[in-house]
């Protein structure tokens, strides 16, 4: 699973995935948020996947602002309120244009607004390494 996830930190331009297992393993000294659920190449269950933001106890007001505001933006995402995830998503985009991971899901989120998809199932599928 690390080999799959470091090859998605190109497709989401991140530095550092994790998935589930590792930031349950790791316990509450890290920042994460969660990126996605995916399933991976060569993979049969999806995984939901993270992003390592920082050790939690260093997270500045600014990490710790954007991360609570992207974890509601998640959620919303999760819940098929693209609406209300949207709003949030192009509000932290527009607020840091080196955030690649909210400019991603904004573009993604409009996507589904134009056009909802009837069978949507949260988990996005990678058919290359």
């Amino acid at each position: 699973m690390g080999a799959r996830l470091e090859g998605l930190n190109k497709f989401y331009k991140t530095q550092i995935l994790v998935s589930d297992a590792v930031r349950a393993a790791v316990g509450d000294h890290f920042l994460f948020r969660p990126i996605d659920r995916v399933l991976a190449k060569e993979t049969a269950t999806p995984t939901t996947i993270y992003e390592l933001l920082s050790l939690k106890n260093s997270a500045s007001a600014g990490v710790t602002g954007r991360y609570a505001a992207w974890t509601e933006a998640y959620r919303l995402y999760e819940a098929r309120d693209w609406q209300g995830a949207h709003a949030i998503v192009e509000a932290l985009a527009a607020a840091d244009a080196d955030d690649k991971v909210a400019t991603h899901f904004r573009d993604r989120i409009a996507g589904v607004l134009s056009a909802p998809p009837a069978d949507w199932d949260g988990v996005t599928r990678f058919d290359t390494k």
